[in-house]
């Protein structure tokens, strides 16, 4: 831009209203940002008829490539690992046999594309592997934030279903270092600190204090200090 600065240059276009660009009234937002940006420049806009201006004709145009339509879905990688897990549970076995012969033998059971679903939750076999790594990513992970039993096993149970999947929870999340080091404070809070009441004369209250580990003059070793609370009067009595 700041080359077009030093002086007249000329915009060709094959739009003949743009030629009056600085004489109308901009109605649209594309004209007032182009307006924006030649404001301070010295230009001369020029209509070029189409066929004349090729080069400029040509950028602007579409290729004439046929567009090919398609729908594409994608399918997770961890479904596949699901299936097969239910190859070593009886059960899911045993429902996937069912439901195969008939969709609505079980009830609160459906099977869609090889995967077990139970009240809409998909069917975890009996794989301890593939369970801890789900729990994992609902605990471990930057999105679990290493949470609590509940709100781990919240998160968990609105996708995914295996018998007895809350006590394997819990023992998971016993068992992970960072929560068992991450222990919040159960202490209670201490009180206020309670002053102590001043004194209306001298000598009604007093504190004490001793000195000790001083190299030993005469018989004497350590200095007992008594202070007197109103006054700050001292006495520094050997013993």
């Amino acid at each position: 831009m700041h080359y077009l600065q030093c002086g007249e240059f000329i915009i060709y276009t094959d739009q003949r209203s743009l030629v009056h660009l600085n004489e109308q009234r901009l109605h649209t937002p594309w004209q007032q940002k182009v307006f924006t940006k030649l404001l301070g420049l010295q230009y001369k806009i020029v209509y070029k008829q189409g066929a004349d201006n090729r080069v400029a004709d040509a950028l602007s145009r579409r290729s004439s490539v046929d567009q090919i339509l398609a729908i594409s879905s994608s399918t997770p990688l961890w479904l596949a690992a699901i299936v097969t897990s239910y190859a070593s549970d009886p059960q899911a076995t045993e429902l996937i046999t069912k439901l195969s012969l008939k969709p609505d033998s079980v009830p609160n059971y459906t099977l869609s594309g090889g995967v077990l679903r139970f009240k809409n939750c998909i069917w975890i076999g009996n794989d301890k592997a593939l369970q801890s790594q789900l729990i994992s990513a609902m605990h471990s992970s930057a999105l679990g934030g290493h949470s609590g039993i509940p709100v781990t096993y919240s998160k968990l149970k609105q996708y995914f279903f295996w018998p007895a999947m809350k006590s394997f929870v819990q023992q998971y999340i016993q068992a992970c270092g960072i929560c068992q080091q991450a222990k919040p404070d159960r202490a209670r809070y201490p009180g206020l600190l309670q002053p102590l009441p001043v004194p209306d004369s001298a000598w009604q209250m007093v504190s004490l204090d001793f000195v000790e580990g001083l190299p030993r003059s005469g018989s004497y070793n350590s200095i007992l200090v008594v202070v007197d609370k109103f006054s700050k009067f001292a006495h520094f009595i050997p013993l």
